[in-house]
């Protein structure tokens, strides 16, 4: 049964708290990760103890969900209980996969966090906001070429107010122009084991205030 396996500690005859961990145990089974977590988290929420297998399970949905960060987490806090609990060798084998999987991540992070610009294009405000009074700002998302030169650059957020904080009004009036700025942005060249490596997924948020 998957309700022994999860070790359920019930509060005090309280018949909610039995069917739902009935129900918690029903989506363990089926492999409905996104109610198993919801149900959890509801029976900590109310002081239920749960044990310490649902560590293991909770590590499972995350990582058959592409969940990498949470995964690990659960996986490493199910191995530190020791040998002796029930799923470990299969956990420390979903632990290797998944800092298998976040490796490449976590080194392109530090990539992104040692870049340093050498040249940046300032964009060019467009007519159209100036007459209007519009200021924003477009959030530009893009890698860099082993030579520090950005491609593959795209919006992924925006926004334009008449006001000077802007927050929640989106709006393309300054899309093209903040492209066209981003892209002409240039990077020292970054090197791994001396060999020159590109970054990817960097962030830049480009403001345009009068």
């Amino acid at each position: 049964m998957v309700m022994s396996a999860i070790a359920a500690k019930t509060l005090a005859n309280d018949s909610n708290i039995e069917i739902e961990l009935q129900q918690l145990a029903a989506s363990i089974r089926a492999g409905d990760w996104n109610s198993m977590r919801s149900q959890a988290d509801s029976l900590r929420s109310r002081g239920v103890d749960l044990g310490t297998e649902i560590l293991y399970f909770e590590g499972r949905g995350a990582f058959e969900q592409k969940d990498f960060e949470t995964a690990e987490a659960a996986f490493i806090a199910y191995t530190e209980r020791g040998p002796d609990v029930r799923y470990y060798e299969k956990a420390l084998r979903y632990l290797k996969q998944t800092e298998t999987t976040l490796a490449p991540e976590r080194a392109n992070e530090a990539l992104r966090a040692s870049l340093e610009i050498i040249s940046r294009q300032w964009p060019t405000y467009p007519r159209r906001a100036v007459q209007s009074g519009i200021m924003g700002w477009v959030r530009v998302q893009f890698d860099v070429s082993e030579r520090g030169e950005v491609f593959n650059a795209k919006v992924i957020g925006n926004c334009r107010s008449t006001e000077k904080k802007c927050s929640n009004a989106p709006g393309n009036i300054f899309d093209k122009a903040a492209l066209a700025a981003v892209s002409q942005y240039k990077f020292k060249p970054q090197f791994v084991d001396g060999v020159a490596v590109s970054v990817s997924n960097v962030i830049e948020v480009v403001y345009f205030r009068l």
